[in-house]
């Protein structure tokens, strides 16, 4: 099995999934995986190697009997996979957290995840990053209005992928990273009160797949 996986930023939810990744345990895969420097200078290899230390594991990861290569990302330098291309943008400059854009056949699909919920207009790199997508996934920092100060001029967080999808031309929204902690009926409710201001618009849920060739 090949594989090419692409790593946002190293905050420890996007990470500890890792050590216990199938495949990087099967020799017969091929495993290539790609992130920035963090801002210390780290680069993914170094961040995914040190997690798996004792104490915070019990086996390094030279166990991984995978075929791993890494590769460092320049934010703004595009990654040729095949026939398909992945443009990617810094999307937060205090997380160095990467946006990424995965275009074949005329299709483009962009994943932003960790922009920076304080802003109060969207960063030009993201809007660059969307414009003209067939599907934005965009993270909702947990789609709660309780994040929301009415006092100040930031847009909740599903509010500014709403503007972005309009503002970029893109034909489907999808946001994820709900609360945990809300249950189905809240979710559909809000899900309800996005699809008011952007039809295309939807919550991302376990199982999901998205056909870009039939949206």
């Amino acid at each position: 099995m090949a594989a090419h996986l692409c790593f946002t930023h190293t905050h420890w939810d996007r990470i500890q999934g890792f050590p216990f990744f199938g495949p990087a345990f099967d020799a017969s895969s091929r495993l290539h995986i790609y992130g920035a420097a963090a801002l210390n200078g780290a680069s993914i290899k170094q961040r995914l190697t040190e997690q798996m230390l004792r104490p915070n594991f019990f086996q390094p990861l030279q166990t991984m009997t995978a075929a791993l290569t890494f590769h460092n990302i320049q934010p703004g330098s595009p990654i040729s996979v095949g026939e398909v291309r992945v443009d990617t943008m810094c999307l937060h400059v205090h997380t160095s957290a990467l946006g990424y854009r995965v275009s074949w056949q005329g299709k483009a699909m962009v994943y932003a995840s960790d922009t920076d919920p304080t802003a109060e207009t969207p960063d030009p790199n993201l809007l660059f990053l969307a414009a003209g997508a067939d599907l934005l996934i965009f993270d909702g920092t947990y789609l709660d209005m309780a994040y929301h100060d009415p006092e100040s001029h930031h847009q909740a967080p599903w509010e500014m992928g709403v503007a972005i999808a309009k503002t970029t031309g893109v034909k489907r929204l999808l946001l994820f990273h709900p609360n945990p902690c809300h249950e189905d009926r809240y979710l559909a409710n809000l899900e309800d009160g996005i699809q008011a201001g952007f039809p295309r618009a939807a919550l991302a849920h376990e199982g999901m797949a998205v056909d870009l060739f039939h949206l």
